[in-house]
């Protein structure tokens, strides 16, 4: 949560931190639980997640954390959501992991960010999607928006692309953007 907001953890209200800044939650896991808002771990703009982790939920989302916000450490796997991780405008992901989620939504992936992020040594694998139409955005990898930076990043056996910037994918990408990936 950031400042007097509050943050929701899968139905749980968590009460803010006192000082801004300091919010976030660590070392929080998040399991067998019913969606709010449609999201197991969702926190508010400028939070900071470390070692977290959405394991076996249903919903849209594994992990959402608003605006600006970063995530270090941070798990979703083997759940049937959308997005594995899906971070908001502006926040980093560094050493995260979205694995073995499923979804059966037309566009789905492990990782998808809002515009100018940045994502680096993030693994992302084993994400499918059991959609009768497949597509390119079924089960994908990364999905970063506009002005978004992915690197150092491994992206393997998933259903659909490995990785796109701004729905581009990084086949079309100038080195710059993406750097240093594997199996993309």
């Amino acid at each position: 949560a950031s400042g007097s907001e509050l943050s929701r953890v899968a139905g749980v209200t968590a009460l803010s931190s006192p000082a801004a800044g300091s919010d976030g939650f660590i070392a929080c896991t998040v399991f067998w639980t019913a969606a709010m808002d449609s999201a197991w771990l969702a926190a508010g703009a400028g939070s900071t997640l470390t070692s977290c982790s959405a394991k076996d939920n249903a919903g849209t989302h594994g992990i959402y954390p608003g605006v600006g916000s970063t995530l270090t450490g941070c798990t979703a796997y083997s759940n049937s959501v959308e997005f594995g991780i899906r971070a908001d405008d502006r926040s980093t992901l560094t050493n995260c992991t979205s694995a073995l989620n499923t979804s059966a939504a037309a566009d789905s992936w492990g990782i998808s960010t809002g515009t100018q992020c940045t994502i680096s040594q993030c693994t992302v694998n084993g994400n499918l999607n059991t959609n009768g139409t497949p597509s390119d955005s079924t089960g994908g990898g990364i999905l970063a928006g506009t002005s978004s930076n992915v690197q150092n990043c491994t992206v393997i056996g998933n259903r659909g692309d490995g990785i796109r910037i701004s729905r581009i994918p990084v086949s079309s990408v100038t080195p710059a953007t993406a750097v240093g990936l594997a199996g993309a």
